[in-house]
This record gives structure tokens, C-alpha cells and sequence, in this order.
């Protein structure tokens, strides 16, 4: 019997300190291409951008690709307009560490080098990156949808 089905699934409302530094502000609700972010359940991730392009196995349903549009890897469309993420960003970031940078062998790489990046290149480039978490199909499909035209 699998664990679930032993111990009962909680469900907590969200953190009300968390939402009361938001205010009236619905910046993200406001521009979420896909509707994700809900202010009483927060994030429905099978709503989100960042789930199609990043997590999910596959090909992609039309009406996500659509909502997609020009992007590669995520979205964080959410955190680009959060007033809390501007405030941060204008304190001043620590320096950058160059091992976090693009890396120069990855710097050349085109769209259509990735839609056509075969599974043991895809592996050898991408390997300790975050990129790995899409896949080498998964990295495909998605420089395809956008070299066909889905931006």
C-alpha cells in the first residue's frame, strides 16, 4: 500500500504573513500568460509554464504551446513583476561568481542546435546545469516549438 494511502494528505491554507506583504498588488496574477497563480490556493502547477517546458515528458498540448510563445526553459514571468523581487534587485546583488555564468562552450549554441541536440551531447554540455531537468527530448521539442513558429 503505498504511503499516501496510509497517512492522510494535510492541506494548509497559504501562509497569511506571506500574502499580507502582497497587499492589494496582483502584479503576478495579472500577468501570468496561463492563469497559475490563484491568491487562495496559490500556484496550480498544471497551469504553469514552467511545468510544460521544464518538467513535463512528451509533447506539449497546443494550447500550452501557444501560451509558451517565445520561451525556451520556464517562465518566471511571476517574479520578474514582483515589486519584492524590484526591491530587491535595486539593493545591489553580490558579484557575480563566474562559475555561474553562461559558459562559452554553451554561449554559440543556437535553437536550432538544440532541436537537433542528440542525447550524448545534450548530456556532456548539460549534465551539472539546471537544463538538465528538461531532458534532451524535452530541450527538443521545445527549440522546435519555437523555431515553427510558437513564440
Amino acid at each position: 500500500m503505498p504511503l499516501y494511502e496510509v497517512v492522510p494528505r494535510r492541506t494548509r491554507p497559504p501562509a497569511e504573513a506571506y500574502l499580507s506583504a502582497c497587499g492589494s498588488c496582483t502584479r503576478c496574477l495579472d500577468a501570468c500568460p496561463t492563469g497559475a497563480l490563484d491568491p487562495e490556493h496559490g500556484l496550480d502547477a498544471g497551469l504553469c509554464i514552467s511545468t510544460w517546458t521544464i518538467e513535463h515528458r512528451g509533447e506539449v498540448p497546443q494550447e500550452w504551446t501557444d501560451a509558451a510563445a517565445g520561451m525556451l526553459f520556464g517562465c518566471d514571468i511571476c517574479q520578474a513583476v514582483c515589486p519584492w523581487n524590484l526591491k530587491a534587485a535595486r539593493r545591489g546583488l553580490p558579484p557575480v561568481v563566474p562559475d555561474y555564468g553562461v559558459l562559452s562552450a554553451h554561449a554559440e549554441l543556437t535553437l536550432a542546435d538544440l532541436a537537433v541536440l542528440d542525447d550524448d551531447e545534450f548530456r556532456r554540455r548539460f549534465r551539472r546545469t539546471p537544463l538538465w531537468r528538461c531532458h534532451p527530448e524535452g530541450m527538443r521539442r521545445n527549440a522546435r516549438r519555437i523555431l515553427e513558429g510558437g513564440e
